[in-house]
């Protein structure tokens, strides 16, 4: 009886590691796509290419629309087998200064 108490209890925490290892990669994907869209807003898509790699992520879309001022950047990243999207807006503000913002797409 003690020894299928003690498997089963290492089946439980087994499987809490493994869904917490999930939970980590799908937040960390996250973060890396919101700095992807922020650098891309704020620097181009040069920069949010190196953003993304130098975080071992990959661009999978890109969409850029909008003049100077007013640019919207939407993105899906992939990392570590996790995906996630983000968008980044910059707004141009009446001190012409440039404010960039990043939400759920």
């Amino acid at each position: 009886m003690l020894t299928a108490v003690a498997v089963f209890t290492a089946l439980i925490v087994l499987a809490a590691a493994r869904l917490g290892g999930s939970v980590v990669d799908r937040t960390r994907a996250q973060t890396v796509a919101d700095a992807v869209a922020l650098a891309g807003v704020t620097h181009g898509r040069a920069m949010a290419e190196r953003i993304a790699g130098e975080h071992g992520a990959v661009i999978v879309t890109w969409r850029a629309n909008g003049p100077p001022g007013a640019i919207e950047v939407l993105v899906d990243v992939g990392y570590d087998g996790e995906r996630a999207s983000a968008r980044a807006t910059n707004r141009l503000d009446g001190a012409g200064r440039v404010s960039a913002h990043v939400a759920a797409p």
